[in-house]
């Protein structure tokens, strides 16, 4: 959960930009006003890594984020990544062998693409 602030509204696409210390994201607008302070859920299943900036997606969120620790999931077959977009905290769900592929470890740059987001408030 983090803390944001609603920047803008794009009426003709029915969607709310929100900043957050870290970036900010393209939402669903739901008729929130420009300086309206909300909270944003980013649900790791939602959050994909990638290294580079990716071009040719539908995802519209990415920010630059770091590794900070990595941990084994309920599953032997995924990883838990915390990651620090600037001083915010995020979350992503991955396959172990996405992690080795993508050689991920703690420290290590990355973009991270975020394809869903929840407005709380």
């Amino acid at each position: 959960m983090l803390a944001a602030v609603v920047a803008e509204r794009d009426e003709k696409w029915h969607l709310a930009r929100v900043e957050f210390p870290g970036g900010s994201l393209w939402v669903r607008d739901g008729g929130h006003v420009p300086g309206q302070l909300v909270r944003v859920r980013i649900l790791a299943r939602d959050v994909s890594i990638a290294l580079a900036p990716v071009n040719g997606t539908s995802i519209q969120n990415c920010l630059p984020a770091t590794v900070e620790e990595m941990a084994a999931d309920r599953h032997p077959a995924l990883s838990l990544l915390r990651l620090k977009a600037g001083p915010s905290p995020l979350l992503a769900r991955l396959t172990q062998r996405s992690a080795a592929g993508l050689a991920l470890v703690p420290g290590k740059a990355v973009r991270v693409q975020i394809k869903a987001v929840a407005l709380i408030g």
